[in-house]
Parts: structure tokens; sequence; C-alpha cells
């Protein structure tokens, strides 16, 4: 009896040690239990709010309701959620806002977004204008092609024959007398955005650019560099919802980068090679320097609509100018509504430059680089050494199949147009 008292007495503090540490993981298990489920918890409404952002904004993307105001949606993935958007254009592309409020907390997406069209997958077309025109050198055309009826011939010019490749018969279609015409709410929409953009007021209202580093949101309002005077950017980083104007010229320099900004001014030049992007409106001349590279999604607009009636001087001319060794990612729009028999709109690609996107030019083009794209115009220029020729092509390459399937850019009228996700903003 007394030796069973000894023995309980010598186990007992193993019964409390072994009870102690069943307890401890006993309990260890329940907190991690409970961590597991909290953090199922966290990211199911995490997963909720993500679901509820995609979902209105793309619902707010293909929309055609563009203004101040916000617009609520009627449905979310729980009752807890409340969905809003507002549509806007930011300079050539549209912008869709959205906000999630759920739980007392509010959750905020941006995006930029361009226009697919299941229409526009041609590499080249060129007005029918009553006229053939010449291919020479390595002049390459791939792909989809509206050409005029009179038909492309081989031409030789500058000592060179032609030696390059043109489509095959059965991806030659005749071209009409009008080039595809853009959606008419989203022109006058840009028209008359861009109107009142130039209606710079005589005293300056410029901010003050003490700062190296400007970034601003789309959920705050707008930044504006203003000024009736002439622009220089020469150093610091400028990103999201600003916009610099002057009623002059703007100057662009290397040691200055941006990302997602907007220029406007008569007169444009930028001279940067940083990984940039941007999009430059003008009235006269939009001027990129040699060996600079600009980012997709960038654009550079040319718009000279009916509204606007300056008078140009003898030597004004109106393009948009790729210095030799560019490359540029975007939207090249040049469009003049107005009659200008001594000043035809064009847009100039020089050797070895090279654009991956859209170039649209009412008028005229100068093509001696390449595009990864495609290309419409009404007729060529071509501007040597020793002269110059109408519709005729030398060493250019156009192809729509080089681009990259996921651009997205200009909306066609009378086209199958599909909003499309370009990159989520700030």
């Amino acid at each position: 009896m007394v030796k069973a008292k000894r023995y309980k007495a010598a186990i007992l503090p193993y019964v409390l040690v072994i009870t102690l540490a069943g307890g401890i993981v006993v309990s260890s298990i329940m907190l991690r239990f409970y961590l597991s489920l909290k953090e199922s918890d966290l990211l199911l409404n995490q997963w909720i709010i993500e679901k509820d952002l995609n979902s209105v904004l793309n619902y707010g993307m293909h929309q055609e309701i563009f203004s101040s105001r916000w617009e609520d949606v009627h449905f979310s993935t729980t009752l807890n959620s409340i969905a809003r958007f507002q549509n806007d254009h930011w300079g050539i592309y549209g912008l869709t806002k959205v906000q999630v409020e759920r739980n007392k907390s509010v959750f905020k997406r941006a995006a930029i977004w361009g226009r697919k069209s299941e229409q526009s997958d041609y590499s080249l077309y060129l007005a029918d204008l009553k006229q053939h025109f010449s291919v020479c050198g390595k002049t390459v055309l791939d792909g989809l092609c509206y050409l005029p009826e009179a038909g492309v011939r081989h031409g030789y010019i500058e000592g060179k024959s032609f030696t390059g490749s043109l489509p095959d018969q059965s991806t030659v279609k005749h071209a009409r007398r009008e080039l595809p015409a853009l959606d008419q709410s989203y022109w006058k929409s840009l028209c008359k955005r861009f109107g009142e953009s130039f209606s710079v007021p005589e005293e300056i209202t410029q901010l003050e650019q003490s700062s190296d580093t400007l970034i601003n949101s789309f959920f705050e309002p707008t930044i504006r560099i203003k000024s009736t005077r002439s622009i220089v950017l020469d150093q610091g980083f400028y990103e999201g919802n600003i916009i610099v104007e002057s009623g002059r010229e703007i100057i662009v320099k290397p040691g200055f980068t941006s990302k997602g900004i907007v220029l406007i001014a008569p007169h444009i030049q930028i001279d940067s090679n940083n990984g940039s992007y941007l999009q430059a409106f003008a009235r006269e001349t939009i001027l990129l320097k040699e060996n600079s590279k600009l980012e997709y999604p960038s654009a550079f607009c040319l718009i000279r609509d009916k509204e606007f009636k300056s008078v140009l001087g003898a030597d004004s001319k109106l393009v948009i100018d790729l210095e030799k060794n560019t490359h540029f990612k975007g939207i090249l729009l040049a469009v003049c509504e107005l009659y200008e028999p001594t000043h035809p709109i064009l847009i100039r690609l020089r050797e070895g430059s090279e654009v991956e996107g859209e170039v649209y030019s009412s008028r005229m083009a100068e093509i001696k680089g390449t595009i990864k794209g495609n290309l419409a115009c009404e007729e060529f220029y071509l501007e040597t050494q020793s002269s110059s020729y109408k519709n005729h092509l030398l060493d250019a390459r156009i192809s729509i199949h080089d681009r990259n399937p996921w651009y997205s850019g200009l909306p066609f009228q009378n086209k199958l147009v599909q909003p499309s996700l370009i990159q989520f903003v700030k």
C-alpha cells in the first residue's frame, strides 16, 4: 500500500507535465486553426474585393457614359459591397475609375484602355485617288492591304530598283476614296476637349516646378502646369494625372522622365530615351528627336478641326516627324478637317525609325522606316537629297503581323469595336 502511494506520488509530476504539454499542444492547434480561419476569411474578402473591382471595371469600360458623375452599379459578389464607376477620357485613351465599399472600407482601381476593331486588321489603307503608287528598294508590304484600283508598280529611284516583297493578291482589296472614318462621337469629344485646352488665358497660371518629382493620382484633381510662354522640361519625374500646357511650345529634354502625362502646345519637341511614355497634342508640329524612344501607351496627335481657324505662316508645317533611329509605341494621329492646299498635313518616319501601333494621316505620309501595325493615308510623299516624289515608298516595311496582339487603339465608325484594357494606373 505504501509502495503504491509512493508510485502515484512519483508519477504525479510526469502526469502534470504530460497534461500541461498536451494542453499546450491542443491550445496551439486551436490557435493555429483559429488563425487559419482568420487568414482564410481575409483571403476570401480579398478575393471578393478583387472580383468586385474587376467586374465593375469591365462593366464601366463597356458603357458609353463619359461624365464627371459617378454611376452606381447594382450588382456585386455580396450584398455587403457598394460599387460605382466613372468614365472619362485621358488624352486619346479611355479612363475608367471604380470604387468598391465593403465593411466601411473603400477600395479603388483605375485603368487606361483603348479600342479593338475586328475590321481594322489591315496593314495598309491607301485611299483611291485614281492613281497608282510605286514601291522601290527593299520595301515590304505584308498582310491585308487596301490599295487604289490603279494598282502598284515597281519603281526605280535614287539608284534603287524594287527588291522587296508585296502581299499575295488574295490579301489585296480595293480601297475607297475616303479613309476609314473615326467614330464621330469619339472624334467630336476629342476635338471639343482639345479646343478647350488650347484656350490658354493671357495671365500665367503655371505651377511652380520646384519639385523634381510630381506624382498625381487619377482619384485627385488634375494638376495643370499652364503658361502662355514656352515650357522646358529638362529634369525630374512626372507621373499620372498631370497636364502640361503651353501657348507656344513644349520642349522635353533627356533628363526628364514621365509616365502617362499629357502635353498640349502648338509645337512640341521630345528628346527622350529613358523608358518614358506620354501623350502629345499639337496644332502644328510634333518632333521626336533622333535616337529617342517612347513606350506604349504613347500618342502623338496633330489635330486641326473645323472650329480651329488660325492662319498659318508661309514657313509653317503641319507635321509629326520621327527622326532617324527613333522608336515609338502607340498612336500617331494627324487629322486636318480644313482645306490647307499649301500646308498638307504629314506624318514622317525617317530612316531607321520604328513605330509599333497605329498610324493615321488624313492626308500624307512619308515612310522610310518600319511600321509594326497599320497605316492609313490618302497619299505617299517621298523626299530625297536629289528630288521629291508623290506616291512612292522607298525601303519601307509595313506589317500588321509584327504588332503585339494585345495592342488597342483608335475606334472607327461602323466597326465592331471592343474596349481593351491597356494598364492599371494609380
